[in-house]
């Protein structure tokens, strides 16, 4: 965690400031911080909110953690807070990375159905993931 400090939390921040420290985190492999930074993410615009959930997302795929990915897509929803196309990217590209083809095909089918298109970063990562699994 080079250059975060283990205590380091958005308390106090903005979201823009939490949001970039929780990309850092993602860039750092150091998916644990950026899911401990995410729980301490003041409410505020949501399109600030969703860009934060989705560097969270990928941080996790990063470190190769697709349950975690998945786990920030849920918490995303509890609190509202609706996916887009980069969120679902994001977490299927997680999945991709941990083979995990059925949650990739899942999430897909997922974001068919909030009528979200696929891109073609989309329909690689989940061929990719079929490739891959099975």
């Amino acid at each position: 965690m080079s250059g975060l400090a283990p205590a380091e939390s958005c308390l106090g921040w903005d979201s823009k400031r939490c949001t970039s420290a929780i990309r850092k985190a993602g860039k750092e492999a150091c998916w644990p911080k950026a899911i401990e930074l995410l729980a301490t993410l003041p409410e505020a615009d949501p399109a600030l909110n969703v860009i934060a959930y989705n560097a969270t997302i990928s941080a996790c795929g990063v470190g190769n953690q697709w349950r975690q990915a998945l786990n920030v897509v849920r918490a995303m929803q509890e609190n509202y807070i609706q996916p887009n196309v980069f969120t679902y990217n994001a977490a299927i590209s997680a999945c991709e990375k941990g083979g995990e083809w059925q949650r990739a095909l899942e999430l897909l089918s997922l974001m068919q159905e909030a009528k979200i298109h696929p891109e073609i970063i989309t329909c690689s990562a989940v061929i990719s993931a079929c490739a891959k699994g099975g």
